[in-house]
């Protein structure tokens, strides 16, 4: 989150997440839409989209009260790359087949390259209730 070299767009967004993040509906509507649009384009931007709905389970259960263990600026940076995922006039709009992905993938990875550690604490929370891997060799 430190990263000072923000992809063009990415102030915009984060002011929507602001808003977005306080009103419920609001947000509900967008990671909908959020997940309507990655299942749409999953085959075109495989790694993009699989670390983009990871943000979105984060931004979910963190919303939800199932996750609380995320910092505010990391809350607002992950809402602000869906915000700009699910903006159709973004900086390259997304009616232009494939280039209209291309900013978005920037901003995804932009914002995943930030929250790394964020991220990587939120795979062990979802992973915590799993039983280990059973040794097959000795058992």
């Amino acid at each position: 989150m430190g990263n000072n070299h923000q992809p063009p767009g990415y102030a915009d967004a984060e002011a929507q997440a602001r808003e977005v993040i306080r009103q419920h509906e609001q947000l509900r509507r967008m990671l909908e839409d959020a997940g309507a649009k990655v299942r749409k384009h999953r085959h075109r931007l495989r790694k993009v989209l699989d670390e983009l709905e990871l943000l979105i389970s984060m931004i979910r259960a963190y919303a939800s009260g199932e996750y609380r263990e995320m910092p505010w600026r990391a809350l607002l940076t992950a809402a602000a790359a869906v915000v700009y995922f699910v903006n159709p006039l973004d900086l390259v709009p997304d009616f232009l087949p494939l280039l209209g992905f291309v900013d978005d993938a920037a901003v995804i990875g932009f914002v995943v390259e930030s929250l790394r550690e964020e991220m990587r604490r939120y795979q062990g929370f979802l992973h915590q209730d799993e039983p280990p891997a059973e040794d097959h060799e000795n058992g």
